[in-house]
């Protein structure tokens, strides 16, 4: 088939990033990478705004896999990106898109921590003269100053535990992030259905035990996912000395994970936790247009359902 010639002006390359990974957790199948880890992003079609309008695809994650694989033309499947680098390029992409400028909107917690002090008239006035403001205000960041923040993964992770044990991780993907976030909201719905039942039902034993068991499943399966995550983030195991070989089975890593003590557990989640934190900057410095007052607040990962609206906040 003849290629169109029009193509090539559809769309302009606007900017090239580098990815937290820097390209070296991929394989072809996944990625096509640029020097030094770099891969160029185009600006969304209005093809790409319009799957915003989808709950569905927004919920599942898939809007954020097509926007990506639309603008970063390298990345050839999505899902398997690590969430650092997918969470950059969802920056990324808004700067090719919208622009520079981000806009955050918070309250100041100086402003609101005085109000609480405040009787009602006395919070009309400072908020009429402008004393204090107690609403979400806006503050704008440059993009690319966020993007120049950004701090690389090491090509290794390990941690030896106190059981001898050597584990080397591995950050967890956008499929991994995405299933589990669906999995939590779906278990969630179904948990606050459950524990909002009528008081009067606890009089009645049989519906009582059915719905403590129901809870306690819902419980248990949220563990067990959790474990699979979990598992899903561990390359390899080492044995100790004088063994020393490894274990990269993940049916063998998630058995172990089902059945090792919750302070392990615990161990591991926290380094996990540490490794998928690399990338953007976790804080972002805010400053209060009545009062003045500068504070640091977390800069959170992107809700695809702000990233889509171009005149929204993220």
């Amino acid at each position: 088939m003849k290629k169109n010639p029009l193509l090539d002006f559809a769309r302009k390359m606007e900017l090239s990033v580098k990815l937290p990974s820097k390209g070296r957790w991929y394989t072809d199948e996944i990625m096509d990478t640029m020097l030094n880890g770099e891969v160029g992003i185009f600006p969304m079609t209005p093809r790409d705004e319009l799957l915003q309008y989808n709950p569905d695809a927004l919920l599942s994650g898939d809007t954020t896999i097509q926007i990506i694989e639309s603008c970063v033309p390298s990345i050839k499947n999505a899902k398997d990106l690590l969430y650092n680098d997918a969470n950059l390029l969802l920056l990324a992409i808004r700067k090719a898109t919208y622009g520079d400028e981000l806009e955050q909107s918070v309250i100041c917690p100086r402003c609101y921590e005085e109000a609480s002090k405040l009787t009602e008239d006395e919070k009309a006035e400072a908020d009429r003269t402008g004393r204090l403001k107690f609403t979400p205000q806006d503050n704008v960041f440059s993009i690319s100053d966020i993007l120049s923040c950004t701090q690389y993964l090491d090509d290794e992770y390990k941690m030896k535990l106190d059981n001898g044990l050597t584990v080397y991780f591995k950050p967890y993907t956008v499929k991994n992030k995405l299933n589990f976030e669906l999995t939590r909201i779906n278990q969630q719905k179904i948990l606050d259905f459950y524990k909002n039942f009528n008081q009067e039902d606890l009089k009645n034993e049989e519906i009582r035990k059915d719905r403590i068991n129901k809870i306690t499943d819902i419980y248990l399966e949220m563990n067990k996912y959790g474990n699979e995550v979990i598992a899903s983030c561990i390359l390899k195991i080492e044995l100790p000395e004088p063994d020393g070989s490894f274990v990269d089975d993940y049916d063998m890593i998630l058995e172990y994970i089902s059945n090792t003590n919750s302070n392990y557990i615990q161990t591991l989640k926290e380094k996990i936790e540490e490794i998928n934190s690399i990338g953007l900057p976790s804080e972002l410095e805010y400053e209060c247009s009545c009062c003045g007052h500068k504070w640091k607040s977390p800069f959170i990962e992107f809700n695809p359902t702000d990233f889509f609206d171009g005149s929204s906040s993220f």
